[in-house]
């Protein structure tokens, strides 16, 4: 019973991969900042060319909201970047919290789109149809849950993974 258990603390090991997430994340960043800025770049022109009167209104639509969920994710991505230069763990509440709103604004997106004439449901999936009235488009919809329970995934591993740190 005389055995010393010695934990050295001073200095947590790099995690493997750490320089290659970090590389992909900046990759990615700049994507969707590219991707962002077109979007804002074209929308004089989307406005100018009176598209919403005709079959690209949902183009446009989810070109918007495509840009607006860019410039989130981007910002998303540096913090959990300047989490991982700091030191800290990558996993943290900006993670789901960000999951969520994309799900979310996908989700309602799906429910409010429909509704500007000229929309063209995608992929024809609808999933409520109630004559021309409301329809929900069925795809993004799909996409915005699957993202919800990616985010609520991510929260239960986060809470999990703060209660493991507790308990050691």
């Amino acid at each position: 019973m005389d055995e010393k258990i010695r934990v050295d603390c001073s200095r947590e090991q790099d995690v493997p991969g750490g320089k290659m997430f970090r590389r992909l994340t900046v990759v990615t960043i700049i994507f969707l900042v590219i991707i962002a800025g077109c979007t804002v770049m074209y929308l004089d022109w989307f406005l100018d060319r009176e598209v919403w009167a005709g079959d690209n209104a949902a183009a446009v639509l989810w070109g918007l909201l495509l840009s607006v969920l860019s410039w989130f994710w981007a910002g998303a991505l540096i913090r959990v970047t300047a989490r991982l230069h700091d030191g800290q763990r990558i996993l943290g509440k900006g993670i789901y919290r960000a999951m969520y709103v994309s799900g979310i604004s996908v989700t309602v997106a799906s429910i409010v789109f429909p509704f500007v004439p000229g929309y063209r449901i995608m992929l024809g999936l609808h999933i409520l149809k109630i004559s021309d009235v409301f329809v929900i488009d069925g795809f993004p919809f799909v996409i915005g849950l699957l993202c919800l329970i990616l985010g609520y995934i991510l929260r239960v591993g986060l809470a999990c993974q703060n209660e493991v740190e507790e308990t050691i």
